[in-house]
């Protein structure tokens, strides 16, 4: 059994080990979103984070597989990449902090607002989709103004994906309004396809975000589920 704390990336890598040689994993919440922790009902003050893993029983949940990668969270294509390639470069080049340049990549992105020309398979179905971005979640969200991303049920054993049907960059910067909200659910732009598995295929390389890590991978991607196959310590809820 390994506690780890640390980002979401460094969980994924954590998770990883933990997975190849059957282990249990403790995750302590030092990163800056927590997504995996807040999931866990893990408490977000390390001491108290520490006693309720000490007491904690040991529970098996889904993971997602990019390729030969491993995800815990959500990966994605399209819009959100593109900001964290430019937040880095924003960081690197002028000394931001983290969420500053966030903020700035976010506006850049959302305007220059490249489409991506994809074609999706699931479910034996291929189709053509253009889209400015693409995510691939582990379980389903429960969108939530005081919450983003989180996860009620970490053991559906499915992938749910949300593919945004936005052409112009104002569509996009509404939807990222109604995601900080909590409605985005309602939005007529946006599809949610459940899957075990999907493959998205594109010609040229591109950026793809898994758990905030920023990897170029050739298409066609492929993404699947792998139920129950990370063991981790989780408290009970409350």
């Amino acid at each position: 059994e390994v506690w780890v704390g640390g980002g979401d990336g460094t969980l994924r890598s954590a998770a990883a080990l933990m997975i190849r040689h059957r282990g249990v994993l403790g995750v302590l919440p030092l990163g800056t979103m927590n997504l995996l922790a807040r999931d866990l009902n893990i408490p977000l003050e390390i001491d108290r984070a520490v006693q309720a893993l000490c007491g904690a029983e040991v529970a098996a949940i889904d993971v997602g597989r990019v390729n030969d990668g491993l995800f815990l969270n959500k990966s994605a294509l399209g819009l959100y990449p593109e900001m964290i390639v430019d937040r880095e470069r924003r960081r690197r080049l002028f000394g931001l902090a983290k969420w500053p340049a966030m903020a700035r990549s976010a506006w850049r992105a959302l305007r220059r607002h490249r489409m991506m020309e994809i074609t999706l398979e699931h479910g034996g179905r291929e189709r053509e989709i253009v889209s400015p971005a693409i995510v691939v979640a582990v379980g389903e969200y429960e969108f939530h103004a005081a919450r983003l991303f989180g996860r009620p049920d970490l053991q559906t054993g499915e992938l749910t994906v949300y593919v945004s049907h936005e052409k112009r960059w104002f569509g996009s910067a509404g939807q990222l309004a109604r995601l900080f909200l909590g409605t985005l659910e309602a939005d007529p732009a946006l599809e949610v396809i459940k899957a075990h598995s999907l493959r998205i295929g594109f010609p040229r390389a591109k950026p793809v975000a898994s758990d905030g890590e920023i990897e170029m991978l050739p298409g066609p991607v492929h993404y699947r589920v792998g139920p129950r196959a990370l063991k981790v310590r989780m408290p009970a809820e409350g």
